[in-house]
Parts: structure tokens; C-alpha cells; sequence
């Protein structure tokens, strides 16, 4: 055919030569035209379009054959399911198309075309459309014209009448702005005459109309029972879309498609299985995956023992592949899978026979969602097997260990193009650590430079929350567990399936901070996750986390698995579903949707569909709506999120009355939740934790009311109700009488405020409503002194404060109490618990304080001054804190059934103050003290005793431990020597319930501190003082004269009179002269300047005071110069530089450069004979040279032990190999690796080349190696 066209194309050139303005036709033309092969059609894309005199244009971009204008497949709406067409073309408009047909329109009379703006636009475009057809290219005949078509619309259909003519011209034209215009003429095509184009039709399918004609003269009942074939084939076509069915067979070449689609029509447990798999996003890419996997794997497919899993996995495979969304721990966004389909399902089938599925027996009977689950993953096929086997290895035996991403990776900010990744110097290391040559891992740069990240470099380089997760998914899924992730404020984690002891599904969530209650599946409107049947993703649910939104709707998940969990009504509950889709009627669609609700009453779909058809139901009232709502709040009240997001649906079509009622109830359901128990909830505390998280938000009281706060005294309707205009009634004697008001913050009077009670609560209503809201007012607490009371010398209440008011003036006023409140004067106290919130006021009681009229000499010392140090073993309850906590309400005691081998008590004052008086306050019989000794000490460490006590009375009242004379404490140690017991007996254990500490105020207590004549660097004598507070005495000197760095020990005696000693330390007399080396830029013969600079001074912060400016001195010729230095304490030090090399223009002659050597050998640049574990001092003293430069390398690096092959580097000229007798591996030792290579050289397995090997393998240096060598080194070696 293109050699027919190219022919008339070069004769239709000739002829333009004599006339230009079109083409003409010749009987050139008409001879090829006798020859043109009869095919009953030919694409338009096959043909070449006249480009001369600009009769074929586009308004943007290119004219595309078999593409769309973006160069992707073409694709139209046909029956409102995308098609996608191989052949056709695409014109963006303004745009026209102009043919010569004149070769084929006696035959092929026929245009066929489907027409329209590809569908890629997702509505947006709109062009009108003009078929044109002419015999002499100056007059056009209009064939066809169209209305304005967007995007969003059908295709149009054309078949027209182009017999005879000569010229096809196709036209779109803009309406309006050309944005978008991207017009295409789909399978446009010449066609004969008689050509039934439907005969084309794979006859397998039907369109959905031919299944709902059948399927509607049925009842529900005898479709489920009968025909539910036919409604899994309506369904099929309806997911996959008729035309895309027809156009796959028929594109499709080879037959492989029709195979496959054939198979899965035919094999009813293959067509059902496909239907449950879930919903399908690219239906062309589902069904070439299919077709793929058909083809490689058909022939397993009715194994006896695994056929079915099989075949569930290569479903769940097809469509996961071409719907979900992948996400790698590689790179955060989340592509579509583009893997080799065919190898995944191979890799994935051996996991499974190879018993790598640890829940094997569980896959098998696992749902196809939860399979969808597992199929699709976002490693790499080459390393899927790596992960499954490297997981194993590391932890055998914990499969939990084995599965947390935690056990892999540190939690860091990662980076997977860091060059150690790649570098080949590591890559020893990095197999090793992670088996990468066992599983053909490709390690280092690719070919052309770039670099791959792998799994393997997230473990070794760590990564962040959502790196963690997504390996987390990685690992389940190498391991068939369904997993699949969500995120949360800030975060991403994921939810992995298991089973209970009962064998129904649960989720948790991995890497969790937030909870079920913040979890969701969309980040920023991206990277979305498909949970269970994909009812998060419906419009209704609240999926979104940004940083004004926190989703929800991970909770599907639960309500997802709770289907599942009671699979076979759920299968009914959803064919029910499916065969309403065949009825018209609305009454019918309601009557078969409350069927499926019949079997299951937790479908989703089935009440997202229930609520469509209500919307299109003008004769829904508001009651019927509100009936509707009230199920949906029975049914999902211990699934919390789908009850809010339904119900927000449905609150548009409440009346007020109704609105209220129903948030009464919302709210009633949402606090039974967040009480959810097993009973109710197969995962109660994700139920709880999700109802929480609404309750905020979605918690409605029609009304509330305080007696404290901004709207004190009011009850206060919802403000949600603002614009409602309904009557509100309220009752405050238990609903006997009801006041009515339109108001809708209601201000209670004093009187109606002294009638509340918590036996009556205050009642709500609207006016018509039956539904009444409680407020529940509570009783007021009373005090008690078994809950409160004073603490005078601390001029406070103590125990129960909160709300708690008092009175100073008989009651007449009242004021909120705190803890920052003092009753320092003589006074009675009136308290009471206040009336706040929905509590009453409490009854009064009265207390008295008195004013401190203790003397100075003995002031209490408060608790905020005292801090607990340590005690014996406390019983739990009973802390020790308790003893100066200022409160009689609680306790100490040591632990129960326990001899308490400490019984002291240390406390440590905030500052040292001269103690006079301990009171001690008991507690119960077991454990008071009956003796004790007081100890006070300055550091915590020495304790001077200071008081002692014996037989204090055995009760409760206060004893008095009162000091002979104050003494100076920051710590003071109390010590229990006698306590009381009951029957236990006595001395076992220590208790109490407070100590309290006086101090004298008339004394001053100051440390002893040394101060210093000079406190910075300096080269001078430094003056230390010894300064000791009041009452010490000093021992000896309280001067002492530095005259270096050093220590000096004061000695002095404390108010106790124990002796003391204070280190005086002085750290910052520097008289020593700095020092310097000198470093010259040219250090051989010349006739150019020297420059001398100093370096490697003996200190930091040295000034060269004589030099250049920037410190250096140049040398013109010969001679000396000194250089004078000052470090910061002022030491001058000098540095001589000499010069001696400057040339005079005299010739010189260079020495010859010579290695000698008494105890080496030397020969051709090689040095030999070398013992093994010589170092580099021990070389060096056994050579002469007049180099003036030495390196020794080993592979470019500098070592400490030469080695075969190690390098000696002269002057950075010459070089020599060194080579260590025995060392033949070159790692400057002799052991059993360098005997095995000389045994492995005689017997010819592994001849050693090298030279400088050979002579490190001479052992006896005779020239030669043999088994002499090799004996002689297996002595060295035992010895």
C-alpha cells in the first residue's frame, strides 16, 4: 500500500509542476488505482495528507498519527466510559485534514470516524466539527457539521457518504479560546460500501444496555439465584468499558487478548474473583496485564492443589498493577507500577511455593482484596527475592523482629546518592553486610555515570518516618501479609493485617504516633492509598492531611474488614447491589438496596448507593431522610467516621426539628463509642480512639450550661442553631413544667439558679421534638477534714483545693482560693467548693489561723526551701516526699515485709542555714519512731551529730526534737535508731506524716572561698587569700605567693572545729618563652629568594613582632635573621632562620642519588630480604642514602610495617619495591595464608605471577621456588 501511495504521490508531483493550485489525476493515477488491494477498509492515519498550499494545518503543536496531540493513545467517552483507540489522528483546532481520495472513493464510499476532544482533558476544550468533501479542491460540499463537544461529552459518531470525490477534508474549529482544544478523529477510517463494521465485534460481550434489558424482566431474587453470571459479565463490561473490550480484541494482533478475556468469561470462578478484586483505574493497562500473565501462566492455572491461588494471585496482580498507586522508601512520591508484570508474579508464586509465606494456609483463603494487598509493591523485581532472604538471615527466628522496618534502619534524614553508596572501595563491606552478590544486587554507578538508589541503602543510610514505613510495607509484603500504608499530623505509618485466635482479620497500625483517630490516606491531595473495597476514597469521606485538615478515614479500613470478616453476607449484601444497578426505577433501586442491607447492614456501598437514589427522589421527606439517618447512626455507631461522614450527607435535607433531633442522637452514639468494649467492637480501642478524634468536632449538646465562666447562669443552645428559628422549652423540676422561650442564650434568674438541683438536672427541648436533651447537674462536694485542712505554719490549705472559694468577711463575699494565697494573720477562714460547670455549691466550714509568733532564733522553714534527698525503701503509696509535703493526708513508710536496713531520712535546704528544731508528726503505730538521732552536714557526706531523742511517747501527737545550739546544715539526716511496731514487732520499719525544720534567722552562714591578686594569663607572681566566713579559724598561712602553675592547700577548722582543707589552684602563669620552627619555600640550590615563615609554634596566639607583614622575612642572599616572638602572657622568645643556598651565578653540581644497604638486598630498584614485621624506624636505620626526601607508600598510603609491595619513594623521583621474605600476600605478616599460596604454586592450582611475589616466596632465597620454601615457612610459622 505505501508503495501504491508513494507512486501517486510522485505522479500527482509531476502534474503540480503545470498546475499548482491543487492536485490533479491523470490515467497515470487511474492505472494505479485498478491495482489498489481490495481491503473492506483503510485508517486515515495510513494515509499521507496533503500538506501544498497549506490544506492540512493545526493550531498548536503537530498533526499526530495514531496519537493524541500530547503523543499519548487517543482516547474518547463512548457510552461515558473512556475508549482508548489505537489508530486515528489528532488535530489540535483550529486545525483541518485534507485527503486525496480520488484513489479509493468509487470503493471505499464510506467515512467512519469517531469524533471529538481527547478525554485526557477531564472536561475542559470544546471545538465544533466540519467534514467537507470536494471534487476540484475550489468547491466544498458540507457532509457534516456538529454542535460545540467538550471533553466531558460522548463522542460523536459519523458514518458519511464519500462516493466519488476526490478531496476528504476534516475541520475543528474553536469555540471560543483554543485552551485545551485537543481535537481527535478515533478509528477514522475509508470504508467499502457494504462493510458491516459491527462484524468487527468480539460477540463475547454486550454493551450494558443488552445486560440490563435481560436482567430487569427478572426479580432481584431470580437474578442472585439464576443469572448471576450474566450480572458478572454487566459488571465486567461496565468496569472495563464496552469499546475498550472491543478495541483491545481487535487491536490485538496476535490473539493473546481475545485468549485471555475469553478464559475469564468462560471460568465463572475467574470472572468472580476478578469482579471482587475491587475497582479498576486504568482499565487498557488492566487488561494487557492480564493478557501478559495469561499467556506466560495459563498452563498452572488448574493445578489441583494451588490452581486457585494462583489464579487469585494473577487477578489480584492485573488489577493492582494498573490501579494502585507503589510507594518506595527510595523516593517519596508514589508513582503507578511499571515493573516486568510477568517476572513480579513468577517472583511472587515462587515466595509462595517455597513456603516463604509464613502465613501460608492463611494466604490461601485469604479474600482477593486482601491479596490486592500483597501483589503489588514498589521494590525492584531484582531485589523482592534479596529482601524475603536478607530478613531471614538477619533474624531467623523473630518474625516481629523480622518485620519491623526499626530493626533495619536508624531513624535519620537520609540521603541515597552519597558516594560511599557506590563507591567500589566499599563494596567488600556492603556485600558482606547485606549478601548482595548472592541475590546478583547490582552494586556502584550505572554505565553512564548516574546512580540507582537500592532497598539495602535505605538500611544502611537510614531514613524518616515515611522511609520507615514504607520498608515496613516492603517486608510484609515479601512475606504475604497484607499491609498498606496511612499518615498522620506530620507523619506517615501503616496498617498491617493479622488474625485472632477466632480467624477474623484485624489491622494495626506500624510505626504509629497518632493513632487510628489522625490516620488517613491522602497527603496534600497526593500519593493516595486504597484501603479495603476503596471506601476511603469515596467523596463523602474525610481523607485529607494538610496543615488545616487531619483525615480520618483510615477507620474504613476496620469497617472494610468487619465486611470481610462476615464474607459470605457480604457477597450476597454486594451482587445485591450489583443486579440493582439493571432496574430503572428508583422504588426498585431502594427496594433491592434495602435487600443487600438485609444480608449485610454495614455496607457502605450499599448506603452511598441508598442515598443517590433519595437525592433523585422528589418525594423524600424530611422524615424519611431523618428514618435513614437514624439507621445509619444504629448501624455504624462503633464505626464512628462513616456515621459522621453519611450523616453529613443527609443533613441538607433535614428539617430544623429533624437536625436537632438527629444531633442529639449523633451525639449519644459518638460517647457510646468512645466507651466501646470487645463486645461491641472487634478492635474497641480503635473505635475509641476514632470517636475521640470526632467527638470535637462532631459532637453536637443541643445545649449547655454553667454556673461559672463567660455565660454564667445561662442555658446557652448549640451554636450551630444560631440561625435556626425554632421554640426551645427547658424544664428545671425534671420535666413537670416547661418554660418556652424563642431565645437562644436563656438567662436564669437568681431564683431559678437556687431551684436548680442534681436530682431534676435542667431538661431541653424543641418545641414539636420528642427527643430531650439532659444537662446533668452534679451535687456539689462538701468539705471534709478528712479531705481538707490547714497547715498554719505554711498559711495555706492543704489536700482537696480545686474549686475550692473562701470568706474572710462571714460569708458576705467570696474569692477562688490558690495555693499562692497566705493566712499569715490571726483569722477565721470560711470555705466552700464552689458551684462550676454543672456542679452545686458545697457546704461552708469554718478554720482558724494564727499568726508566727515564734522567736528568730527558731522560724519554720518553709517547704518550697527544702528539697528531698533520699530514705529507706518506700512502699509504693507511701513516698517519702510525703514527709514535707505539708500535707497530714499522706504518708511515709518503708517497704512492707521488709526489715528496713535504712531508716534515715535526708532532706537539703536550698541555701546553708543554722538549724534549731526538728518536729516530727506520726503516722499509724507500725514503724514510729521511737528514738532518732539528728545529723547535720555541709556537703552530704560528713555528718556531725547534733541531737538525739529517746522514748518519745507512742501516739500521734507532735514530738519536738529541739537542738542544744543552732548549727549549720545544707543537708540534715534524721535517723530512726528505736521505732514502735503491732504484732510484726518493733524495729522493722520507719513511717510518718511529716517533719518539720526551724532554723536560727540571727546567724549568717558564708563558705570559706580563696580569692586571687591576678586571675588572667600573666608572667607575673599570682597572690592567693584564704577568706573564711565568721567562726573559722585558719591553720597556718591565709596567704600564699605563686610564683608558677601549682596547688596550694589551706588548712582552716569549721564551726564544728573538724579541720578542713581548701585547695587554692592557679593555672595561669605562663613564664616560658614561646618557640617556632622555620619553614623556607625553596629548601634546594637557587639563585631566586628565600621566603622564611614560622610554624609550629609551642602555643596559640603567638605575635611575630619583627617580621614582614604577614610574618615572613625574605632572604636576598645568604645570612641570618631572628625572628622575635610574644605569646599573651608577654614572654618574648627568638628563632634563628639561615640561609645558606642562594646561589652567587657560580655553577654547581648536583650529588648522584645512592640507596646503600649492609643487611638488604638491593637489585634494579627492588629492595629484598626484608624480615616480616619490620617497621618503618627499623628500615631506615638499615639504609644510607643522601635523599633528602623519603616516602614509604602502600598503595598510595603511608604505613608502619612494611610489606610486599610496599614502595620507598625518593626525593619524589625515585622509587624502590620492597619485598618481606615470607610475606607473599603482601600484609607484612607470614602466616598460613602465605603457606597456602606456595602450596597451591607447587601444585600448579594457583601459580603465583607476580615478580615481587616469586621473591617474598623464595623463601631460602636460592632463586627458585620449591618444597624447600615451602617447609622452611611452615617452621616459622609453628615457631
Amino acid at each position: 500500500m505505501k508503495k501504491r501511495i508513494k507512486t501517486l504521490s510522485a505522479i500527482l508531483a509531476i502534474f503540480m509542476i503545470v498546475q499548482i493550485t491543487f492536485p490533479t489525476v491523470s490515467s497515470a493515477v487511474e492505472q494505479i488505482k485498478n491495482n489498489v488491494e481490495q481491503n473492506n477498509y483503510y485508517y486515515i492515519s495510513d494515509l499521507d495528507y496533503i500538506t501544498e498550499n497549506n490544506w492540512s494545518y493545526v493550531g498548536y503543536g503537530n498533526i499526530m498519527k495514531d496519537k493524541n496531540i500530547d503523543g499519548g493513545i487517543i482516547s474518547l467517552l463512548i457510552d461515558g466510559t473512556r475508549v482508548y483507540f489505537t489508530k486515528g489522528m489528532g488535530a489540535h483546532a483550529s486545525s483541518q485534514l485534507t485527503y486525496d481520495i480520488s484513489e479509493y472513493s468509487d470503493i471505499y464510499t464510506r467515512f467512519v470516524a469517531k469524533l471529538g476532544i481527547d478525554s485526557s482533558m477531564n472536561g475542559k476544550g470544546e471545538v465544533c466539527f466540519k467534514i467537507t468533501a470536494s471534487n476540484d479542491g475550489i468547491e466544498w460540499i458540507e457532509l457534516y457539521k456538529s454542535d460545540p463537544i467538550t471533553s466531558s461529552q460522548n463522542a460523536l459518531e459519523v458514518d458519511i457518504n464519500i462516493e466519488n470525490y476526490k478531496y476528504l477534508r476534516l475541520s475543528s474549529d474553536k469555540n471560543g479560546a483554543n485552551a485545551n482544544d485537543h481535537s481527535v478523529y478515533a478509528d477514522a477510517r475509508i470504508v467499502k460500501e457494504d462493510y458491516d463494521i459491527s462484524s468487527e465485534l468480539y460477540q463475547g460481550i454486550q454493551k450494558i444496555s443488552y445486560y440490563d434489558e435481560l436482567l430487569s424482566k427478572n426479580t432481584p431474587e431470580e437474578n442472585y439465584e439464576n443469572h448471576l453470571d450474566l450480572v458478572l459479565k454487566r459488571e465486567f463490561v461496565n468496569r472495563i468499558g464496552y469499546w475498550t473490550l472491543q478495541n483491545s480484541i481487535k487491536d490485538d494482533t496476535t490473539g493473546d487478548m481475545k485468549e485471555a478475556i475469553d478464559w475469564l468469561l468462560n471460568d465463572e470462578n475467574a470472572l468472580q474473583l476478578f469482579i471482587e478484586t475491587g475497582n479498576i483505574g486504568d482499565s487498557l493497562k488492566c487488561l494487557n496485564s492480564l493478557k501478559i500473565l495469561y499467556k506466560n501462566y495459563k498452563d498452572i492455572l488448574n493445578d489441583k492443589e494451588n490452581g486457585l491461588v494462583y489464579k487469585k494471585m494473577l487477578i489480584a496482580l492485573a488489577i493492582s498493577y494498573s490501579t494502585d498507586k507503589i510507594v518506595s522508601p527510595l523516593r517519596f512520591n508514589s508513582p503507578e507500577a511499571s515493573y516486568d508484570i510477568s517476572e513480579r508474579y513468577r517472583i511472587m508464586k515462587k515466595l509462595y511455593d517455597d513456603n516463604l509465606f509464613p502465613n501460608k494456609e492463611e494466604f490461601k483463603n485469604y479474600s482477593m482484596e486482601l491479596i490486592r494487598f500483597v501483589m503489588n509493591d514498589s521494590i525492584d523485581n531484582s531485589e523482592t527475592e534479596w529482601l524475603r532472604g536478607y530478613s531471614q538471615f538477619k533474624y531467623p527466628d523473630n518474625l516481629n523482629q523480622r518485620l519491623n522496618p526499626y530493626s533495619y534502619m536508624p531513624y535519620v534524614s537520609p540521603n541515597y546518592n552519597q558516594d560511599k553508596l557506590y563507591d567500589q572501595n566499599n563494596y567488600e563491606n556492603y556485600n558482606n553486610k547485606y549478601k548482595l552478590s548472592e541475590y546478583n544486587i547490582p552494586y556502584g554507578l550505572n554505565e553512564d555515570g548516574t546512580k540507582t538508589p537500592r532497598t539495602w541503602m535505605v538500611m544502611e543510610a537510614g531514613g524518616i518516618c515515611w522511609n520507615i514505613s514504607r520498608l515496613g510495607q516492603n517486608l510484609h509484603k515479601v512475606h504475604g501479609i497484607p499491609t498498606v500504608g496511612v499518615y498522620q499530623p506530620g507523619h506517615e505509618a501503616y496498617l498491617t493485617y493479622s488474625e485472632d485466635i477466632n480467624g477474623n482479620g484485624i489491622w494495626n497500625i506500624g510505626n504509629n504516633i497518632s493513632g487510628w483517630g489522625q490516620s488517613c490516606t491522602t497527603w496534600y491531595g497526593g500519593n493516595r492509598y486504597r484501603l479495603l473495597f476503596n471506601w476511603n476514597n469515596k467523596y463523602f469521606t474525610n481523607m485529607h492531611m494538610n496543615n488545616t485538615q487531619v483525615g480520618n478515614n483510615a477507620g474504613y479500613q476496620l469497617l472494610g474488614q468487619a465486611a470481610l470478616n462476615n464474607y459470605d453476607n457480604y457477597q450476597e449484601s454486594f451482587y445485591y447491589n450489583l443486579i440493582a444497578n439493571s432496574y430503572e426505577e428508583l422504588n426498585k433501586k431502594e427496594e433491592i438496596y434495602n435487600k443487600s442491607l438485609e444480608k449485610l447492614d454495614i455496607n457502605l456501598d450499599t448506603y452511598d448507593n441508598m442515598i443517590n437514589v433519595y437525592k433523585n427522589q422528589e418525594n423524600k421527606t424530611s422524615e424519611d431522610w431523618k428514618q435513614l439517618a437514624k439507621k445509619i447512626i444504629d448501624v455504624y455507631t462503633y464505626y464512628p467516621m462513616a456515621m459522621v461522614d453519611l450523616l453529613k450527607i443527609i443533613e441538607p435535607y433535614l428539617n430544623n426539628d429533624d437536625i436537632v433531633e438527629i444531633d442529639i442522637l449523633k451525639t449519644a452514639a459518638l460517647n457510646k463509642a468512645t466507651k466501646a468494649t470487645d463486645k461491641e467492637s472487634l478492635q474497641a480501642n480503635a473505635c475509641k480512639e476514632i470517636a475521640n478524634a470526632l467527638i470535637g468536632s462532631n459532637k453536637v449538646d443541643l445545649a449547655s450550661f454553667s454556673f461559672d465562666g463567660d455565660n454564667a447562669g445561662k442555658i446557652v443552645i448549640n451554636s450551630k442553631y444560631d440561625d435556626y428559628d425554632f421554640q426551645i422549652q427547658y424544664s428545671l423540676d425534671g420535666g413537670k413544667s416547661w418554660q418556652a422561650t424563642l431565645e437562644h442564650q436563656i438567662m436564669l434568674s437568681k431564683e431559678q439558679l437556687n431551684n436548680i438541683t442534681a436530682e431534676n438536672d435542667i431538661k431541653v427541648k424543641i418545641s414539636g421534638s420528642n427527643e430531650i436533651f439532659t444537662i446533668d447537674i452534679l451535687n456539689g462536694e462538701n468539705v471534709s477534714l478528712d479531705s481538707l485542712t490547714i497547715n498554719d505554719e505554711e498559711d495555706i490549705f492543704v489536700g482537696k483545693t480545686n474549686n475550692l472559694e473562701y470568706s474572710i468577711d462571714e460569708g458576705k463575699n467570696w474569692q477562688d482560693y490558690n495555693n499562692n494565697i497566705k493566712f499569715s494573720e490571726t483569722q477565721t477562714v470560711k470555705v466552700r467548693y464552689k458551684a462550676y460547670g454543672t456542679y452545686l455549691n458545697g457546704n461552708i466550714m469554718d478554720f482558724e489561723f494564727t499568726k508566727d509568733t515564734n522567736p528568730e532564733t527558731n522560724k519554720y522553714v518553709s517547704i518550697k526551701n527544702i528539697k528531698f534527698v533520699s530514705a529507706g525503701i518506700s512502699q509504693n503509696g507511701y513516698a517519702p516526699e510525703n514527709m514535707i509535703d505539708a500535707s497530714p493526708f499522706t504518708s511515709w513508710h518503708t517497704k512492707y515485709g521488709q526489715i528496713a536496713d535504712d531508716k534515715s531520712y535526708i532532706v537539703s535546704f536550698d541555701k546553708v542555714k543554722y538549724l534549731s528544731q526538728i518536729t516530727y508528726d506520726p503516722a499509724g503505730l507500725n514503724g514510729r519512731i521511737k528514738s532518732a538521732k539528728i545529723y547535720v552536714s555541709l556537703d552530704g557526706e560528713e555528718w556531725k551529730l547534733v541531737a538525739e531523742n529517746t522514748n518519745l511517747a507512742n501516739d500521734e501527737n507532735r514530738k519536738v526534737i529541739k537542738l542544744s545550739e543552732s548549727m549549720p546544715a545544707k543537708y540534715v539526716k534524721i535517723e530512726a535508731n528505736e521505732t514502735y511496731g503491732n504484732a510484726e514487732g518493733p524495729n522493722k520499719y520507719v513511717s510518718g506524716k511529716r517533719f518539720n525544720y526551724y532554723e536560727d534567722l540571727t546567724k549568717e552562714y558564708k563558705e570559706p572561698v580563696i580569692e586571687y591578686s591576678i586571675n588572667s594569663l600573666t608572667n607575673k607572681d599570682v597572690i592567693a587569700t584564704l577568706q573564711l566566713p565568721a567562726g573559722f579559724t585558719a591553720i597556718g598561712d591565709t596567704t600564699h605567693i605563686f610564683k608558677n602553675n601549682g596547688e596550694y592547700i589551706f588548712k582552716y577548722r569549721d564551726i564544728n572545729n573538724k579541720e578542713k582543707t581548701i585547695k587554692a589552684e592557679v593555672n595561669w602563669i605562663d613564664k616560658e618563652a614561646p618557640t617556632a620552627t622555620v619553614q623556607y619555600d625553596i629548601t634546594e640550590t637557587t639563585k631566586f629568594v628565600v621566603k622564611a615563615t614560622l610554624k609550629d609554634f609551642s602555643e596559640e596566639n603567638v605575635t611575630i613582632l619583627n617580621a614582614d607583614e604577614d610574618g615572613s622575612h625574605t632572604f636576598v642572599e645568604n645570612g641570618e635573621f631572628i625572628f622575635e616572638i610574644q605569646d599573651q602572657a608577654g614572654n618574648i622568645g627568638y628563632v634563628k632562620a639561615v640561609v645558606t643556598w642562594i646561589e652567587n651565578n657560580e655553577d654547581t653540581q648536583e650529588e648522584e642519588l645512592y640507596v646503600k644497604t649492609n643487611i638488604y638486598q638491593i637489585k634494579e630498584n627492588i629492595i629484598s630480604s626484608i624480615e616480616a614485621n619490620t617497621t618503618i624506624n627499623e628500615f631506615m636505620s638499615n639504609i644510607q642514602t643522601n635523599a633528602k626526601s623519603i616516602k614509604i607508600l602502600k598503595d598510595g598510603k603511608q604505613v608502619d610495617i612494611i610489606s610486599t609491595g610496599s614502595t620507598m619513594i625518593l626525593n619524589d623521583e625515585v622509587s624502590y619495591t620492597l619485598v618481606v621474605n615470607s610475606d607473599i600476600n603482601g600484609n607484612g605478616n607470614i602466616d598460613i595464608a602465605d603457606l597456602s599460596m606456595i602450596n597451591k604454586h607447587l601444585i600448579e592450582s594457583s601459580i603465583i605471577e607476580d615478580e615481587f611475589k616469586q621473591l617474598a616466596a623464595d623463601v631460602n632465597e636460592d632463586g627458585k621456588i620449591s618444597i624447600l620454601d615451602l617447609s622452611i615457612l611452615n617452621k616459622k610459622i609453628i615457631k
